[in-house]
């Protein structure tokens, strides 16, 4: 059953074209660890992100604005249990 989900995730997430730049999701995953979280952490909250705001920067300025959104919240949340 774990196998069919992570290749349903790993099929879904192949679909998706960020538009982030190497470089911020580099800088992202060090802001990311250097606050206390793993690497997997960081990159699951990264994939939730990306879908999210067209850049870094972006997700900066406006991720208490939409603190509230729920597929966000959900996604982040997922990463947690993970």
């Amino acid at each position: 059953m774990n196998y069919c989900l992570i290749i349903i995730c790993c099929l879904s997430l192949s679909c998706f074209k960020s538009n982030w730049a190497t470089t911020e999701k580099q800088s992202f995953m060090i802001d990311c660890q250097s606050a206390g979280q793993t690497k997997e952490y960081c990159l699951c909250a990264l994939r939730c992100l990306e879908i999210n705001f067209q850049t870094y920067l972006d997700a900066q300025n406006n991720l208490e604005a939409v603190s509230n959104t729920t597929s966000l919240n959900v996604c982040l949340e997922e990463c947690k249990t993970q």
